[in-house]
């Protein structure tokens, strides 16, 4: 397991993460941007396409691609979110988890922080399981319920799992 992984998440592995860290870090590999680093945290990702080509009409500048802002830092994250919350835009993927703010309604500088971000997902993969039992199921539900969509995340989160050799390229900047 990765040394920078275990240093900035110990304070909720002491807490009673009941998720194999290793899990974890697939769920966090799969929600990570490609053009940046895994753990990347100033990210809003849009699941609305319309929504995104509006904004991305006053803000071209920002969008790393069709759908996703690069905010580069918490307070500017922060405020972007809350105004396309104020504009009715709340169907977002947040953060270096990509946690929906539809779904999962949290104060917004959770979402960019790392530490609540982990605690955050964490919590809703030990809810799956509970559900569901310890499965790739239950951890691909952390995206979609949906057969098709679930399968698909489970074959991604399955390689990232068991690629060790990628371990290394984890960016948990704050």
């Amino acid at each position: 397991m990765p040394v920078f992984f275990l240093l900035f998440f110990s304070a909720f592995a002491k807490e009673g993460c009941k998720i194999e860290d290793r899990v974890i870090w697939s769920v966090l590999k799969n929600e990570s941007h490609p053009s940046k680093k895994i753990g990347y945290s100033y990210l809003i990702s849009f699941n609305n396409s319309r929504e995104a080509r509006h904004v991305k009409k006053y803000l071209p500048e920002i969008f790393l691609d069709n759908r996703t802002i690069d905010c580069q830092n918490r307070e500017k994250c922060v405020a972007l979110a809350n105004k396309l919350f104020s504009i009715g835009i709340k169907n977002l993927d947040l953060g270096s988890f990509q946690i929906n703010s539809y779904w999962h309604k949290y104060d917004t500088k959770s979402y960019f922080d790392n530490t609540q971000s982990y605690k955050i997902a964490c919590g809703y993969i030990e809810d799956m399981v509970a559900k569901h039992g310890y499965n790739w199921y239950a951890i691909a539900s952390y995206h979609s319920k949906t057969t098709e969509y679930n399968l698909k995340y489970q074959k991604n989160l399955i390689k990232n799992y068991f690629a060790n050799n990628e371990w290394g390229s984890i960016d948990f900047q704050q």
